[in-house]
């Protein structure tokens, strides 16, 4: 099972075992998201009123302060990301980024500390160890408590980042808002856009699964990457045509044999693997119209005020 957050507050458990635990429902204001740490068996929340962590069914705010003693407010409450070390949490809000022990539970640093305001729509903590950052003026690098450039300096990497993941193989990917994605790797960057096959060029989310299959969600429906070589992808797309109550998808995640899809007009439980169907061709054994039986065999034409019709 899993917890999915509603931005109304509400916090739900899906499972499909029997006594689950129940709902949890939060103080009223914007729910961002939602992160269980398992290891501590502690959610917490982000909230446009700050990052709590709710136990017994009750919030506990945390904030930080300065080494001055200066109350910063919290600075992880639009979004998180975990770390390595499976211990510290990334996260930002409107107006910087910091992280978060999850352990000692407690702030230990806040770019307010050493830079002006800054608003950060995406942290993510490479394989080696390296933080990437994403805002509106592109990529960088969060190094010695400044922000530096990456190199080589590329123009696809100057775009407006709004989501950072990565491949097995280390390639970085980054989703943008309104340039699509980007796959990259070593002095080149490879794009992809709705002229490409996405269904649309804002990317809201990014997911990597275990096997290396990518997943952009978008307002326009959900894309199914999958990387066949170096500049040759494949997309499935996912839409209301294809079953969703809605092309507006805010987040998706799999969770052993099943894709879970969150969109705006609500959750979506999909299998992993598709079944194929062999859809029959239908008998049709009797037509009526107006209450009088037809002919099977012959074409039927019929007026437009004879518009009774059933089959059967």
């Amino acid at each position: 099972g899993g917890y999915i957050g509603l931005q109304n507050g509400e916090v739900l458990y899906v499972d499909d075992k029997p006594n689950a635990p129940p709902s949890l429902t939060t103080p009223s204001g914007y729910l961002y998201f939602v992160f269980y740490d398992a290891s501590r068996e502690g959610l917490w929340l982000g909230k446009n009123s700050g990052f709590f962590k709710l136990q017994s069914n009750e919030l506990r705010i945390y904030r930080y302060f300065s080494t001055s003693g200066e109350k910063l407010g919290s600075s992880i409450s639009r979004f998180a990301h975990l770390s390595k070390n499976g211990h510290t949490l990334w996260g930002a809000n409107s107006a910087g980024f910091g992280t978060f022990d999850l352990k000692q539970e407690k702030f230990t640093d806040l770019s307010l500390e050493y830079l002006p305001p800054k608003r950060i729509y995406a942290i993510h903590e490479a394989m080696d160890g390296t933080v990437w950052i994403g805002g509106q003026g592109g990529l960088q690098r969060w190094k010695n408590k400044e922000l530096q450039e990456p190199k080589p300096s590329l123009p696809l990497l100057k775009e407006y980042v709004s989501q950072i993941e990565q491949l097995p193989d280390s390639t970085l990917v980054l989703g943008y808002m309104g340039a699509g994605i980007g796959f990259w790797k070593d002095s080149s960057v490879v794009q992809l856009t709705v002229a490409d096959g996405l269904t649309f060029n804002q990317i809201g989310k990014l997911y990597v699964d275990d096997q290396g299959v990518v997943w952009a969600a978008t307002v326009q429906g959900l894309n199914r990457i999958t990387i066949v070589s170096d500049s040759t992808f494949e997309i499935k797309r996912y839409t209301t045509a294809d079953g969703l109550p809605s092309n507006v998808v805010h987040d998706v995640k799999i969770n052993k044999d099943f894709i879970w899809i969150a969109t705006g007009e609500g959750l979506v439980k999909m299998p992993r693997v598709a079944t194929k169907q062999t859809n029959a061709i239908p008998v049709i054994e009797s037509i009526k119209v107006d209450g009088t039986a037809q002919n099977t065999t012959a074409d039927g034409k019929f007026g437009y005020q004879q518009n009774n019709i059933s089959l059967t």
